[in-house]
């Protein structure tokens, strides 16, 4: 059986390939990388500079209350603000400021 050994050792050096399909593009990645962007989702990343990078989050305008002294407000039981005793003259409000 002559090329038989020289067949099988053919068949085991060769590499499997894994694609990705990013922005259009078929990219050559690791398994363990087309693993990753497979649970995280495609959508996630771009292709920068022929590299895989994970898109940049925008961080959101988050505005949080904050307590003021008004008119008209709230008294708090033992000065904690999420028990309101009453409602009274010069008392405390939460005011979400705006920009």
């Amino acid at each position: 059986m002559p090329g038989f050994f020289e067949a099988l050792e053919n068949l085991q050096k060769r590499k499997k390939s894994h694609f990705v399909e990013i922005g259009g593009e078929q990219v050559e990645v690791s398994l363990d990388k087309k693993l990753e962007i497979i649970r995280k989702g495609v959508e996630n990343f771009i292709l920068k500079d022929g590299k895989i990078t994970p898109k940049p989050r925008r961080l959101g305008n988050r505005r949080f209350p904050v307590l003021e002294n008004k008119e008209k407000g709230y008294v708090f039981y033992d000065n904690d603000p999420y028990w309101v005793k009453e409602i009274t003259e010069e008392g405390y409000t939460w005011q979400t400021r705006s920009e």
